[in-house]
Protein backbone atom coordinates (compact mmCIF):
# COMPACT_ATOMS: atom_id res chain seq x y z
CA UNK A 1 0.00 0.00 0.00
CA UNK A 2 2.61 2.48 0.97
CA UNK A 3 4.39 1.57 -2.71
CA UNK A 4 0.76 2.45 -4.25
CA UNK A 5 0.64 5.77 -2.34
CA UNK A 6 4.21 6.81 -3.16
CA UNK A 7 3.59 6.22 -6.76
CA UNK A 8 0.71 8.23 -6.39
CA UNK A 9 2.39 11.10 -4.88
CA UNK A 10 5.33 11.53 -7.25
CA UNK A 11 2.79 11.23 -10.13
CA UNK A 12 0.93 14.15 -8.55
CA UNK A 13 4.14 16.17 -7.87
CA UNK A 14 5.15 15.47 -11.67
CA UNK A 15 1.86 16.78 -12.33
CA UNK A 16 1.80 19.42 -10.78
CA UNK A 17 5.29 21.03 -12.10
CA UNK A 18 4.64 20.42 -15.57
CA UNK A 19 1.61 22.53 -15.03
CA UNK A 20 3.39 25.19 -13.70
CA UNK A 21 6.51 25.12 -15.93
CA UNK A 22 3.79 24.76 -19.68
CA UNK A 23 2.40 27.85 -17.87
CA UNK A 24 5.13 29.86 -17.79
CA UNK A 25 5.41 29.57 -21.45
CA UNK A 26 1.87 30.50 -22.26
CA UNK A 27 2.80 34.22 -20.24
CA UNK A 28 2.73 37.44 -21.58
CA UNK A 29 3.07 41.21 -20.91
CA UNK A 30 0.61 43.63 -22.41
CA UNK A 31 -0.27 47.48 -22.25
CA UNK A 32 -3.70 48.86 -21.38
CA UNK A 33 -4.28 51.30 -24.16
CA UNK A 34 -7.89 52.46 -23.46
CA UNK A 35 -10.26 51.58 -20.75
CA UNK A 36 -14.18 52.18 -20.84
CA UNK A 37 -16.06 52.16 -17.64
CA UNK A 38 -19.50 51.24 -18.12
CA UNK A 39 -22.33 50.41 -15.19
CA UNK A 40 -22.34 46.86 -16.51
CA UNK A 41 -18.62 46.25 -17.36
CA UNK A 42 -14.39 47.43 -17.12
CA UNK A 43 -14.02 46.98 -21.20
CA UNK A 44 -9.96 47.45 -21.77
CA UNK A 45 -8.08 46.74 -24.26
CA UNK A 46 -4.61 45.77 -24.30
CA UNK A 47 -1.22 45.66 -27.20
CA UNK A 48 1.17 42.97 -26.33
CA UNK A 49 4.95 43.76 -25.33
CA UNK A 50 6.51 41.37 -27.69
CA UNK A 51 5.14 38.27 -29.18
CA UNK A 52 1.21 37.84 -28.29
CA UNK A 53 -0.52 35.01 -27.21
CA UNK A 54 -1.38 32.19 -28.82
CA UNK A 55 -5.55 32.30 -28.15
CA UNK A 56 -8.09 30.84 -30.41
CA UNK A 57 -11.66 32.96 -30.28
CA UNK A 58 -14.25 31.83 -27.52
CA UNK A 59 -10.80 31.16 -24.89
CA UNK A 60 -10.20 32.72 -21.89
CA UNK A 61 -6.96 34.34 -20.24
CA UNK A 62 -5.96 34.32 -16.81
CA UNK A 63 -5.22 38.37 -16.06
CA UNK A 64 -3.91 40.04 -13.35
CA UNK A 65 -1.74 43.88 -13.43
CA UNK A 66 1.45 45.32 -11.99
CA UNK A 67 -0.43 47.24 -9.55
CA UNK A 68 0.34 46.05 -5.75
CA UNK A 69 -4.18 46.10 -5.83
CA UNK A 70 -4.69 44.13 -8.91
CA UNK A 71 -1.86 41.59 -8.34
CA UNK A 72 -4.19 38.12 -7.89
CA UNK A 73 -4.77 36.47 -11.58
CA UNK A 74 -8.35 35.96 -12.21
CA UNK A 75 -9.61 34.08 -15.62
CA UNK A 76 -11.42 36.27 -18.19
CA UNK A 77 -12.67 35.30 -21.41
CA UNK A 78 -11.35 36.98 -24.33
CA UNK A 79 -14.04 39.51 -26.24
CA UNK A 80 -12.18 40.72 -29.10
CA UNK A 81 -8.70 39.32 -30.97
CA UNK A 82 -6.99 42.15 -33.43
CA UNK A 83 -4.85 41.18 -36.29
CA UNK A 84 -2.32 43.22 -34.33
CA UNK A 85 -2.40 40.79 -31.71
CA UNK A 86 -3.95 43.32 -29.71
CA UNK A 87 -6.82 41.83 -27.11
CA UNK A 88 -10.47 43.46 -25.31
CA UNK A 89 -11.89 42.08 -22.39
CA UNK A 90 -15.33 43.06 -21.12
CA UNK A 91 -15.47 42.17 -16.80
CA UNK A 92 -18.35 42.85 -14.69
CA UNK A 93 -17.29 44.88 -11.94
CA UNK A 94 -19.03 41.92 -9.37
CA UNK A 95 -16.20 40.76 -6.53
CA UNK A 96 -13.56 42.59 -4.77
CA UNK A 97 -11.02 42.04 -7.53
CA UNK A 98 -13.35 43.43 -10.49
CA UNK A 99 -14.04 46.13 -8.50
CA UNK A 100 -10.60 46.91 -7.59
CA UNK A 101 -9.96 46.68 -11.27
CA UNK A 102 -13.05 48.90 -12.37
CA UNK A 103 -11.59 51.44 -9.68
CA UNK A 104 -8.00 51.52 -10.29
CA UNK A 105 -6.72 50.14 -13.85
CA UNK A 106 -5.79 53.08 -16.13
CA UNK A 107 -3.98 53.17 -19.82
CA UNK A 108 -0.47 52.57 -20.02
CA UNK A 109 -0.54 49.95 -17.09
CA UNK A 110 0.80 46.72 -17.71
CA UNK A 111 -1.11 43.11 -17.41
CA UNK A 112 0.29 40.09 -17.67
CA UNK A 113 -1.92 37.22 -19.01
CA UNK A 114 -1.46 33.41 -19.45
CA UNK A 115 -3.73 31.61 -22.21
CA UNK A 116 -5.25 30.65 -24.07
CA UNK A 117 -7.00 28.00 -22.17
CA UNK A 118 -10.37 26.32 -22.99
CA UNK A 119 -12.32 24.88 -26.49
CA UNK A 120 -15.30 26.84 -26.42
CA UNK A 121 -16.16 27.86 -30.19
CA UNK A 122 -19.27 27.68 -32.77
CA UNK A 123 -16.81 25.20 -35.32
CA UNK A 124 -17.24 22.44 -32.70
CA UNK A 125 -21.04 22.69 -33.60
CA UNK A 126 -23.21 21.81 -35.95
CA UNK A 127 -25.08 23.95 -39.22
CA UNK A 128 -27.92 25.18 -37.00
CA UNK A 129 -26.89 26.82 -33.46
CA UNK A 130 -28.67 28.78 -30.78
CA UNK A 131 -26.05 31.35 -28.66
CA UNK A 132 -27.66 32.41 -25.44
CA UNK A 133 -25.92 34.81 -23.28
CA UNK A 134 -26.82 35.96 -20.18
CA UNK A 135 -25.44 39.44 -19.33
CA UNK A 136 -21.00 39.45 -19.11
CA UNK A 137 -21.32 36.13 -20.63
CA UNK A 138 -21.63 37.87 -24.36
CA UNK A 139 -17.74 38.14 -24.21
CA UNK A 140 -16.84 34.84 -26.23
CA UNK A 141 -19.69 35.35 -28.48
CA UNK A 142 -18.58 38.83 -29.09
CA UNK A 143 -14.73 37.42 -30.45
CA UNK A 144 -16.46 34.75 -32.48
CA UNK A 145 -18.38 37.06 -34.49
CA UNK A 146 -15.97 37.72 -37.12
CA UNK A 147 -15.19 34.13 -37.75
CA UNK A 148 -19.15 33.73 -38.69
CA UNK A 149 -18.55 35.27 -42.32
CA UNK A 150 -16.43 32.63 -43.01
CA UNK A 151 -18.85 29.58 -42.68
CA UNK A 152 -21.87 30.33 -44.52
CA UNK A 153 -23.53 26.80 -44.30
CA UNK A 154 -23.60 27.64 -40.03
CA UNK A 155 -27.10 29.07 -39.09
CA UNK A 156 -27.16 30.94 -36.28
CA UNK A 157 -29.58 32.70 -33.69
CA UNK A 158 -28.31 34.42 -30.91
CA UNK A 159 -30.06 35.36 -28.03
CA UNK A 160 -28.94 38.04 -25.91
CA UNK A 161 -30.24 38.48 -22.14
CA UNK A 162 -29.76 41.56 -20.49
CA UNK A 163 -32.13 43.09 -17.44
CA UNK A 164 -32.03 46.18 -18.80
CA UNK A 165 -31.21 47.56 -22.49
CA UNK A 166 -28.62 49.87 -21.18
CA UNK A 167 -26.41 47.09 -19.79
CA UNK A 168 -26.09 45.09 -22.94
CA UNK A 169 -22.05 45.45 -24.04
CA UNK A 170 -21.31 46.14 -27.95
CA UNK A 171 -25.32 46.03 -28.49
CA UNK A 172 -24.25 48.15 -32.06
CA UNK A 173 -21.82 45.52 -33.05
CA UNK A 174 -24.42 42.54 -32.69
CA UNK A 175 -26.67 44.36 -34.41
CA UNK A 176 -25.11 45.21 -37.32
CA UNK A 177 -23.58 42.31 -38.04
CA UNK A 178 -26.81 40.38 -37.68
CA UNK A 179 -28.25 43.35 -40.55
CA UNK A 180 -24.85 42.29 -42.71
CA UNK A 181 -24.60 38.29 -42.25
CA UNK A 182 -27.27 36.11 -44.03
CA UNK A 183 -26.38 33.03 -41.58
CA UNK A 184 -26.60 35.63 -38.13
CA UNK A 185 -29.65 36.41 -36.15
CA UNK A 186 -29.52 38.52 -33.05
CA UNK A 187 -32.14 38.82 -30.82
CA UNK A 188 -31.96 41.63 -27.48
CA UNK A 189 -34.01 40.29 -24.26
CA UNK A 190 -33.99 42.41 -21.62
CA UNK A 191 -36.05 41.24 -18.48
CA UNK A 192 -37.30 44.63 -17.31
CA UNK A 193 -39.13 45.30 -20.57
CA UNK A 194 -40.56 41.37 -21.57
CA UNK A 195 -39.74 39.39 -18.34
CA UNK A 196 -37.62 36.35 -17.14
CA UNK A 197 -36.40 34.39 -20.16
CA UNK A 198 -37.97 30.77 -20.15
CA UNK A 199 -37.17 27.66 -22.19
CA UNK A 200 -41.16 28.62 -23.60
CA UNK A 201 -39.78 31.99 -24.68
CA UNK A 202 -36.64 30.56 -25.81
CA UNK A 203 -38.65 28.11 -28.55
CA UNK A 204 -40.66 30.76 -29.83
CA UNK A 205 -37.56 33.21 -30.23
CA UNK A 206 -35.15 30.81 -31.31
CA UNK A 207 -37.45 28.81 -33.07
CA UNK A 208 -36.02 25.58 -31.48
CA UNK A 209 -37.66 22.06 -32.32
CA UNK A 210 -36.03 18.91 -30.69
CA UNK A 211 -32.85 17.49 -31.06
CA UNK A 212 -32.12 19.84 -34.16
CA UNK A 213 -30.09 22.66 -33.23
CA UNK A 214 -26.37 22.89 -30.93
CA UNK A 215 -27.02 25.19 -27.96
CA UNK A 216 -23.92 27.64 -27.25
CA UNK A 217 -24.35 28.58 -23.56
CA UNK A 218 -22.36 31.31 -21.28
CA UNK A 219 -24.03 32.82 -18.41
CA UNK A 220 -25.20 32.47 -14.85
CA UNK A 221 -25.34 28.70 -14.19
CA UNK A 222 -28.67 28.65 -12.67
CA UNK A 223 -29.72 30.09 -16.41
CA UNK A 224 -28.52 27.62 -17.86
CA UNK A 225 -30.14 24.38 -15.92
CA UNK A 226 -33.33 26.49 -16.14
CA UNK A 227 -33.59 26.69 -19.57
CA UNK A 228 -31.66 23.40 -21.24
CA UNK A 229 -34.63 21.82 -18.33
CA UNK A 230 -37.44 23.29 -19.41
CA UNK A 231 -37.07 22.68 -23.02
CA UNK A 232 -36.35 18.91 -22.10
CA UNK A 233 -39.79 19.38 -20.82
CA UNK A 234 -41.22 21.34 -23.45
CA UNK A 235 -39.44 18.05 -25.82
CA UNK A 236 -37.52 21.00 -27.21
CA UNK A 237 -33.96 19.66 -26.05
CA UNK A 238 -31.33 20.89 -27.67
CA UNK A 239 -28.67 18.27 -30.13
CA UNK A 240 -25.51 18.82 -27.86
CA UNK A 241 -25.04 21.71 -25.44
CA UNK A 242 -21.81 23.55 -24.99
CA UNK A 243 -20.72 25.82 -22.01
CA UNK A 244 -17.67 26.45 -20.24
CA UNK A 245 -17.23 24.91 -16.64
CA UNK A 246 -14.42 27.66 -14.83
CA UNK A 247 -15.69 29.06 -12.07
CA UNK A 248 -13.62 31.23 -9.92
CA UNK A 249 -14.30 31.38 -6.44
Amino acid sequence: IALILNCFAVLGIGSYAYTQAFSHFRKRDYQVISVERTPSATVLTARPLGRPLKLARGQFAILHARRQELREPHPFTVAGIGNDGTLKFAIKPSGDFTRRLHDHLRSGDVIRLEGGYGRFHFRRGGEKQVWIAGGIGVTPFLSMLPDIENYPKCDVTMVYCVRDRSEAIDLDTLVSASEKLPNFKFLLHASAEGGRLDAGKLADLAGLRGKQADLFFCGPTALRKALVGGLTRLGKQPRRIWFERFEFR
